[in-house]
Protein backbone atom coordinates (compact mmCIF):
# COMPACT_ATOMS: atom_id res chain seq x y z
CA UNK A 1 0.00 0.00 0.00
CA UNK A 2 2.81 2.39 0.89
CA UNK A 3 4.48 1.73 -2.46
CA UNK A 4 1.32 2.50 -4.38
CA UNK A 5 0.99 5.78 -2.45
CA UNK A 6 4.57 6.70 -3.36
CA UNK A 7 3.84 6.02 -7.03
CA UNK A 8 0.74 8.22 -6.91
CA UNK A 9 2.68 10.98 -5.13
CA UNK A 10 5.40 10.74 -7.76
CA UNK A 11 2.81 11.18 -10.50
CA UNK A 12 1.31 14.19 -8.70
CA UNK A 13 4.75 15.78 -8.36
CA UNK A 14 5.44 15.31 -12.07
CA UNK A 15 2.09 16.85 -13.01
CA UNK A 16 2.74 19.75 -10.65
CA UNK A 17 6.15 20.29 -12.19
CA UNK A 18 4.50 20.52 -15.62
CA UNK A 19 2.11 23.11 -14.19
CA UNK A 20 5.04 25.14 -12.82
CA UNK A 21 6.74 25.20 -16.20
CA UNK A 22 3.59 26.21 -18.04
CA UNK A 23 3.02 29.03 -15.53
CA UNK A 24 6.60 30.23 -15.85
CA UNK A 25 6.38 30.05 -19.65
CA UNK A 26 3.34 32.34 -19.56
CA UNK A 27 5.12 34.73 -17.22
CA UNK A 28 8.15 34.68 -19.49
CA UNK A 29 6.13 35.80 -22.51
CA UNK A 30 4.54 38.65 -20.58
CA UNK A 31 7.45 40.02 -18.54
CA UNK A 32 10.74 38.72 -19.90
CA UNK A 33 10.67 39.59 -23.58
CA UNK A 34 14.26 40.83 -23.50
CA UNK A 35 15.65 37.38 -22.78
CA UNK A 36 12.83 35.35 -24.28
CA UNK A 37 15.04 33.39 -26.70
CA UNK A 38 17.57 32.38 -24.05
CA UNK A 39 14.90 31.54 -21.49
CA UNK A 40 12.89 29.57 -24.04
CA UNK A 41 15.97 27.55 -24.98
CA UNK A 42 16.66 26.62 -21.35
CA UNK A 43 12.99 25.93 -20.73
CA UNK A 44 12.84 23.58 -23.70
CA UNK A 45 15.69 21.52 -22.32
CA UNK A 46 13.91 21.07 -19.03
CA UNK A 47 10.59 20.43 -20.77
CA UNK A 48 12.32 17.51 -22.48
CA UNK A 49 13.64 16.35 -19.11
CA UNK A 50 10.14 16.37 -17.64
CA UNK A 51 8.71 14.66 -20.72
CA UNK A 52 11.39 11.98 -20.43
CA UNK A 53 10.47 11.30 -16.81
CA UNK A 54 6.76 11.36 -17.58
CA UNK A 55 6.99 8.93 -20.52
CA UNK A 56 9.31 6.72 -18.53
CA UNK A 57 6.87 6.81 -15.64
CA UNK A 58 3.96 5.71 -17.86
CA UNK A 59 5.98 2.92 -19.47
CA UNK A 60 7.18 1.58 -16.14
CA UNK A 61 3.67 1.67 -14.65
CA UNK A 62 2.44 -0.25 -17.67
CA UNK A 63 5.26 -2.75 -17.21
CA UNK A 64 4.38 -3.17 -13.53
CA UNK A 65 0.79 -4.07 -14.27
CA UNK A 66 1.75 -6.43 -17.09
CA UNK A 67 4.41 -8.17 -15.07
CA UNK A 68 3.88 -10.88 -12.57
CA UNK A 69 3.00 -9.62 -9.13
CA UNK A 70 6.29 -9.01 -7.50
CA UNK A 71 6.45 -7.04 -4.28
CA UNK A 72 10.16 -6.42 -4.76
CA UNK A 73 9.66 -4.95 -8.23
CA UNK A 74 6.96 -2.60 -7.01
CA UNK A 75 9.12 -1.46 -4.10
CA UNK A 76 12.04 -0.63 -6.40
CA UNK A 77 9.85 1.15 -8.93
CA UNK A 78 7.97 3.16 -6.31
CA UNK A 79 11.19 4.36 -4.72
CA UNK A 80 12.83 5.25 -8.05
CA UNK A 81 9.78 7.06 -9.37
CA UNK A 82 9.06 8.97 -6.19
CA UNK A 83 12.61 10.22 -5.63
CA UNK A 84 13.04 10.83 -9.35
CA UNK A 85 9.95 13.06 -9.30
CA UNK A 86 11.25 14.90 -6.24
CA UNK A 87 14.54 15.48 -8.07
CA UNK A 88 12.69 16.90 -11.07
CA UNK A 89 10.66 19.41 -9.08
CA UNK A 90 13.69 20.55 -7.05
CA UNK A 91 15.56 21.06 -10.32
CA UNK A 92 12.65 23.07 -11.72
CA UNK A 93 12.42 25.32 -8.68
CA UNK A 94 16.18 25.97 -8.74
CA UNK A 95 15.98 26.69 -12.48
CA UNK A 96 13.17 29.20 -11.97
CA UNK A 97 15.14 30.98 -9.24
CA UNK A 98 18.21 31.06 -11.46
CA UNK A 99 16.32 32.39 -14.47
CA UNK A 100 14.57 35.10 -12.48
CA UNK A 101 17.93 36.16 -11.05
CA UNK A 102 19.42 36.31 -14.55
CA UNK A 103 16.45 38.28 -15.83
CA UNK A 104 16.56 40.72 -12.90
CA UNK A 105 20.27 41.29 -13.51
CA UNK A 106 19.69 41.76 -17.24
CA UNK A 107 16.82 44.16 -16.70
CA UNK A 108 19.10 46.31 -14.55
CA UNK A 109 21.39 46.63 -17.58
CA UNK A 110 18.68 47.59 -20.06
CA UNK A 111 17.06 50.95 -20.70
CA UNK A 112 13.31 50.22 -20.29
CA UNK A 113 12.20 52.59 -23.06
CA UNK A 114 14.58 51.77 -25.91
CA UNK A 115 15.60 48.22 -24.84
CA UNK A 116 19.24 49.14 -25.48
CA UNK A 117 21.95 48.92 -22.81
CA UNK A 118 21.80 51.73 -20.25
CA UNK A 119 24.70 54.07 -19.42
CA UNK A 120 26.21 51.94 -16.65
CA UNK A 121 26.18 48.66 -18.59
CA UNK A 122 27.21 50.39 -21.83
CA UNK A 123 30.27 51.86 -20.15
CA UNK A 124 31.15 48.43 -18.73
CA UNK A 125 30.80 46.85 -22.19
CA UNK A 126 33.17 49.41 -23.71
CA UNK A 127 35.78 48.69 -21.04
CA UNK A 128 35.36 44.96 -21.58
CA UNK A 129 35.82 45.27 -25.34
CA UNK A 130 38.95 47.41 -24.93
CA UNK A 131 40.35 44.82 -22.55
CA UNK A 132 40.15 41.96 -25.07
CA UNK A 133 39.94 43.66 -28.48
CA UNK A 134 43.26 44.39 -30.17
CA UNK A 135 41.82 45.58 -33.48
CA UNK A 136 40.62 49.19 -33.67
CA UNK A 137 37.07 49.90 -32.57
CA UNK A 138 34.90 52.91 -33.30
CA UNK A 139 32.83 54.59 -30.61
CA UNK A 140 30.15 56.93 -31.94
CA UNK A 141 28.03 59.35 -29.94
CA UNK A 142 24.66 59.94 -31.58
CA UNK A 143 22.95 63.08 -30.28
CA UNK A 144 19.45 64.00 -31.47
CA UNK A 145 19.23 67.56 -32.78
CA UNK A 146 16.83 70.01 -31.12
CA UNK A 147 15.26 67.25 -29.04
CA UNK A 148 14.28 69.63 -26.24
CA UNK A 149 12.24 71.70 -28.70
CA UNK A 150 10.44 68.56 -29.88
CA UNK A 151 9.54 67.72 -26.28
CA UNK A 152 8.39 71.28 -25.62
CA UNK A 153 6.29 71.57 -28.78
CA UNK A 154 4.87 68.07 -29.22
CA UNK A 155 5.13 66.65 -25.70
CA UNK A 156 7.17 63.94 -24.02
CA UNK A 157 5.10 61.08 -25.46
CA UNK A 158 6.16 62.15 -28.94
CA UNK A 159 9.72 62.49 -27.66
CA UNK A 160 9.59 58.93 -26.33
CA UNK A 161 8.36 57.65 -29.69
CA UNK A 162 11.31 59.34 -31.38
CA UNK A 163 13.74 57.73 -28.92
CA UNK A 164 12.19 54.31 -29.57
CA UNK A 165 12.36 54.83 -33.34
CA UNK A 166 16.00 55.91 -33.06
CA UNK A 167 16.82 52.77 -31.06
CA UNK A 168 15.18 50.60 -33.73
CA UNK A 169 17.27 52.21 -36.46
CA UNK A 170 20.44 51.80 -34.41
CA UNK A 171 19.75 48.12 -33.67
CA UNK A 172 18.92 47.42 -37.32
CA UNK A 173 22.40 48.60 -38.35
CA UNK A 174 24.47 46.87 -35.66
CA UNK A 175 26.25 43.57 -36.29
CA UNK A 176 26.82 40.64 -33.90
CA UNK A 177 29.69 42.12 -31.87
CA UNK A 178 28.52 45.73 -32.02
CA UNK A 179 26.90 47.44 -29.06
CA UNK A 180 24.21 50.08 -28.82
CA UNK A 181 23.28 51.89 -25.64
CA UNK A 182 21.20 54.84 -24.55
CA UNK A 183 23.71 56.97 -22.72
CA UNK A 184 21.17 59.39 -21.35
CA UNK A 185 18.35 61.67 -22.50
CA UNK A 186 18.67 62.02 -26.28
CA UNK A 187 22.20 60.62 -26.49
CA UNK A 188 23.12 57.17 -27.78
CA UNK A 189 26.45 55.30 -27.91
CA UNK A 190 27.37 52.91 -30.72
CA UNK A 191 30.43 50.68 -30.49
CA UNK A 192 31.50 49.17 -33.82
CA UNK A 193 33.84 46.18 -33.48
CA UNK A 194 36.04 44.50 -36.11
CA UNK A 195 35.28 47.13 -38.73
CA UNK A 196 37.45 49.01 -41.17
CA UNK A 197 37.01 52.76 -41.32
CA UNK A 198 35.04 52.50 -44.56
CA UNK A 199 32.64 50.01 -42.98
CA UNK A 200 32.15 52.16 -39.89
CA UNK A 201 31.56 55.20 -42.05
CA UNK A 202 29.01 53.32 -44.18
CA UNK A 203 27.10 52.12 -41.10
CA UNK A 204 26.91 55.60 -39.59
CA UNK A 205 25.82 57.21 -42.85
CA UNK A 206 23.18 54.49 -43.24
CA UNK A 207 21.83 55.34 -39.79
CA UNK A 208 21.94 59.05 -40.64
CA UNK A 209 20.02 58.52 -43.91
CA UNK A 210 17.37 56.39 -42.23
CA UNK A 211 16.97 58.95 -39.45
CA UNK A 212 16.47 61.70 -42.01
CA UNK A 213 13.85 59.65 -43.83
CA UNK A 214 11.77 58.95 -40.74
CA UNK A 215 8.89 61.14 -39.66
CA UNK A 216 6.28 60.43 -37.03
CA UNK A 217 2.82 61.58 -38.06
CA UNK A 218 0.16 62.66 -35.57
CA UNK A 219 -3.30 62.92 -37.19
CA UNK A 220 -4.78 64.79 -34.26
CA UNK A 221 -2.40 67.72 -34.83
CA UNK A 222 -1.93 67.29 -38.60
CA UNK A 223 1.83 67.60 -38.06
CA UNK A 224 4.92 65.49 -38.61
CA UNK A 225 8.22 65.40 -36.77
CA UNK A 226 11.46 64.70 -38.64
CA UNK A 227 14.36 63.14 -36.80
CA UNK A 228 17.85 64.60 -37.23
CA UNK A 229 21.02 63.76 -35.33
CA UNK A 230 24.71 64.61 -35.00
CA UNK A 231 27.43 61.96 -34.85
CA UNK A 232 30.87 62.19 -33.27
CA UNK A 233 33.22 59.21 -33.61
CA UNK A 234 36.35 58.24 -31.72
CA UNK A 235 38.70 55.43 -32.69
CA UNK A 236 41.02 53.27 -30.59
CA UNK A 237 42.13 49.78 -29.62
CA UNK A 238 42.92 47.92 -26.45
CA UNK A 239 46.20 49.07 -24.95
CA UNK A 240 46.27 52.33 -26.89
CA UNK A 241 43.26 54.14 -25.47
CA UNK A 242 41.00 54.00 -22.42
CA UNK A 243 37.22 54.02 -22.44
CA UNK A 244 37.33 57.55 -21.04
CA UNK A 245 39.76 58.68 -23.74
CA UNK A 246 37.63 57.13 -26.46
CA UNK A 247 34.55 58.93 -25.14
CA UNK A 248 36.41 62.23 -24.95
CA UNK A 249 37.53 61.93 -28.57
CA UNK A 250 34.03 61.09 -29.73
CA UNK A 251 32.70 64.01 -27.71
CA UNK A 252 35.18 66.39 -29.36
CA UNK A 253 34.07 65.15 -32.78
CA UNK A 254 30.42 65.63 -31.77
CA UNK A 255 31.16 69.19 -30.66
CA UNK A 256 32.65 69.83 -34.11
CA UNK A 257 29.40 68.68 -35.77
CA UNK A 258 27.22 70.75 -33.43
CA UNK A 259 29.39 73.79 -34.04
CA UNK A 260 29.14 73.42 -37.81
CA UNK A 261 25.40 73.20 -38.35
CA UNK A 262 24.48 69.82 -36.75
CA UNK A 263 23.09 66.75 -38.55
CA UNK A 264 26.51 65.53 -39.68
CA UNK A 265 29.08 62.78 -39.16
CA UNK A 266 32.59 63.59 -37.94
CA UNK A 267 35.50 61.25 -37.16
CA UNK A 268 37.90 62.59 -34.55
CA UNK A 269 41.49 63.12 -35.63
CA UNK A 270 44.37 64.70 -33.77
CA UNK A 271 46.02 65.81 -37.01
CA UNK A 272 43.04 66.99 -39.07
CA UNK A 273 40.60 69.71 -38.15
CA UNK A 274 37.88 68.26 -40.43
CA UNK A 275 38.03 64.53 -40.95
CA UNK A 276 34.71 63.81 -42.63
Amino acid sequence: MINEILIVLGACVLFYSLFLFLSFRKKEKIEFGILSKKITFINNIFHLLILFFFIGYCLIISLVYQSAQSGKLIIILSQVLFWGAIFVIITIVLLMIMLETIVATKLNQIDPLTKLYNKMSGDAKVREILMYQQNPIFLAILDLDNFKKINDIYGHLVGDEILVETAKIVKANLKDKDIGCRFGGDEFILVLVDKKEEEARAILHSIKDRMAAVSNKYPESHMSVSIGASYGIGQGAGGSVTAKGLMQNADKALYHVKKNGKNGVHFYSETKDIYD
